[in-house]
């Protein structure tokens, strides 16, 4: 099955996801209505169900991407220091002198991690 954010979503599907992860979704400021609307439509309406994104801020599209979750009804949740070993080389790429990830950026390339729920807390 091929799942476009645009598209209506098959009825076999809605609200029966306990969770949902992603990576690099939120870059581009023009599909985050549909995906805020496909991540609602999927997560089942329960207080475990969520879904985990991974997303450097670029910019200010992370933070515009949370606006419209909420928007959208859902809450949601940023963290920024979630496992000791991703935080560590994080921090040692940006202490580094770029010695061993030359072209670091924590903006461009520090994965944050957002919790989103289909229910306010």
């Amino acid at each position: 099955m091929v799942l476009h954010w645009d598209a209506g979503q098959a009825s076999e599907i809605i609200s029966s996801f306990d969770i949902i992860v992603a990576s690099d979704c939120t870059f581009f400021k023009q599909f985050h209505q549909s995906l805020a609307r496909v991540v609602k439509s999927l997560l089942k309406h329960s207080e475990t169900s969520q879904a985990i994104f991974l997303s450097p801020k670029r910019g200010d599209s992370l933070s515009k991407f949370l606006e419209v979750i909420k928007k959208n009804g859902l809450s949601c949740e940023l963290i920024e220091k979630y496992d000791p070993t991703v935080w560590n080389m994080h921090k040692k790429y940006v202490s580094d002198d770029n010695r061993s990830w030359p072209n670091y950026n924590e903006e461009h390339c520090y994965p944050l991690l957002v919790r989103i729920n289909s229910h306010s807390k």
